[in-house]
């Protein structure tokens, strides 16, 4: 008697997570785009090593190890 209700308590709780899992699923897509998180960090712009910068008056990227550091 014990094999039966084991069995039969295993097959309700795969039943169980078996509807919860399928309800989860919208079965539909979004037309939203996907949401990525501080996107904006892949697409700045920097510079290479020792190339030229208009930001600077200088023009270096690299920039001086400051007095006393």
């Amino acid at each position: 008697m014990k094999r039966f209700q084991l069995s039969t308590f295993a097959t309700f709780g795969l039943l169980t997570i078996t509807a919860l899992s399928a309800s989860g699923c919208r079965g539909e897509t979004g037309k939203d785009p996907p949401i990525f998180g501080i996107r904006n960090m892949f697409d700045q712009p920097r510079y290479n090593v020792q190339q030229e910068s208009a930001y600077f008056d200088d023009k270096r990227t690299m920039r001086p190890i400051p007095e006393g550091a």
